[in-house]
């Protein structure tokens, strides 16, 4: 194996051998896998076959493979050959001949796809290679997921273009990369966990918690641990965000609501609450409604952890008035303290976010809150109310909609493949029974793998976003 990036010259890309500007050519250094799966062998065999179509050679065996995934952990700081490493743990700028970006990662376009690229590219060396899975724009258009228009803004222009049978992938060389492939993109929570990851384990690493923790918190005594369980949070984020955000476009909740400040002025009585200038207790005032322009979707998300998805739902949107985690974790409460300080340092659209994004200590059973909202969401949370408890949390979210809100319940159904929580999920016929007695006006069901909506015949057992609309 030559080690060397070979190529068809296209809009000035470097032939075989071709030196750099800097008078080397890139025969050494690492490549880079970001995977979906990164034990899957056929995965890794296709992103091998992309990078050999853009003339960078290498086998699944070799030393310079470095494996990256959403449950891999943050390992040293200089990467060590053939070790799965957390998305999170950034790759040393310039240090990769080679990245690929599989196209059978979960992404969809949006900010969180945009820092991926931008963090992707800056990790090749001049004279390498990035290859960027893509769909073309019927299925980006049905789906979410990545385009080549979604990919050439964020990047700039492909020097060529790659495809096995029907993957395609865009082949983009640094040297070529411009000014939007080294600037920061618009704010997201992945943008948080890479900026602020030192911070986080400085901070969340090597403490227990004391026991008090539910499942979903970070706290751990092993760093590697800790970055697993967050990078497996932020990942879930951006699929969840961009799910959510095409719900809410299609059954548009909250149009006829009153203007922000009326929004916020329902949220007094949080316990909670992390705004502008740091934690804040709230004992019936409510929050400073927005500066500027109409937001106006209120939002609760029931069990939602350290706010990661609901923070990106409202950086993708710029219309939320307001949104409310509510958790029981005093971990996850000072995960989203990091994170709204990172927020305030941010650009005025993050700025915004922090100024309206509160936390509630509390449990499903008994938020702090009563106020009317228009959007409710239980993402892989409601498994854990007991089960004496389900339908009245579920009554409860009910009635605090609006007119024509949305509740948005997510569940992987009960499958032996599930080893942890087994005997606290669904099965389908449960789930569907305890929504039934709601007595919504419509429903609609949404892939989790892409953004689309399925017939309800269709659902079967497949793992779906359960939509309701509560009668206007």
């Amino acid at each position: 194996m030559s080690g060397r990036v070979e190529t068809t010259r296209e809009h000035g890309m470097l032939q075989t051998g071709e030196r750099t500007a800097a008078g080397t050519s890139v025969e050494t250094g690492m490549i880079a896998m970001i995977l979906q799966k990164p034990d899957d062998a056929a995965e890794r065999r296709l992103a091998l076959d992309l990078l050999a179509r853009a003339g960078v050679e290498a086998t699944d065996a070799s030393e310079e493979i470095l494996r990256i995934g959403q449950t891999g952990a943050r390992c040293e700081a200089v990467p060590r050959p053939g070790e799965v490493r957390s998305i999170l743990a950034a790759m040393p700028t310039g240090s990769c001949r080679a990245v690929v970006v599989s196209p059978s990662l979960r992404l969809f376009e949006g900010p969180w796809t945009d820092r991926l690229l931008r963090q992707a590219a800056a990790a090749v060396a001049p004279g390498g290679r990035l290859v960027t899975g893509f769909q073309p724009d019927r299925v980006s258009a049905a789906r979410g997921w990545p385009s080549r228009g979604f990919v050439e803004g964020v990047l700039g222009p492909a020097a060529d273009s790659v495809a096995i049978d029907r993957v395609r992938a865009l082949v983009h060389a640094p040297e070529r990369g411009g000014p939007s492939a080294s600037a920061a993109g618009p704010p997201t929570v992945l943008g948080f966990a890479f900026d602020a990851l030192d911070e986080l384990v400085a901070a969340f690493a090597g403490d227990d918690g004391g026991g008090d923790a539910p499942r979903g918190s970070t706290r751990t005594a092993d760093a590697d641990a800790f970055v697993s369980a967050l990078n497996y949070s932020v990942v879930g984020a951006a699929y969840k965000a961009a799910l959510l955000d095409r719900i809410i476009d299609h059954h548009r909740p909250g149009a006829a609501t009153g203007g922000a400040a009326g929004s916020r002025s329902r949220l007094g009585g949080l316990r909670g609450v992390f705004g502008r200038g740091g934690l804040r207790w709230l004992t019936g005032g409510g929050a400073p409604a927005p500066e500027r322009g109409t937001p106006r979707l209120r939002i609760l998300d029931l069990g939602g952890g350290p706010a990661l998805t609901l923070a990106e739902l409202m950086l993708r949107r710029g219309d939320v008035a307001s949104g409310v985690c509510v958790d029981p974790s005093p971990t996850n409460r000072d995960l989203v303290g990091h994170l709204v300080r990172w927020l305030e340092s941010g650009p005025e659209p993050a700025q915004q976010v922090a100024s309206r994004l509160a936390f509630d200590l509390a449990t499903m059973e008994a938020p702090s809150g009563d106020g009317e909202v228009d959007v409710v969401s239980l993402i892989g949370s409601l498994l854990y109310v007991p089960r004496e408890h389900t339908d009245a949390v579920l009554q409860r979210a009910w009635d605090r909609l609006s007119p024509g809100g949305l509740l948005v319940v997510h569940e992987n159904l009960r499958d032996p493949a599930y080893v942890v929580d087994y005997d606290q999920m669904f099965t389908g016929e449960e789930l569907e029974a305890r929504l039934a007695r709601l007595e919504p006006a419509d429903r609609s069901f949404w892939l989790s793998s892409g953004t689309a909506r399925i017939p309800a015949g269709e659902v079967g057992r497949q793992t779906v976003f359960r939509v309701l609309v509560k009668p206007s």
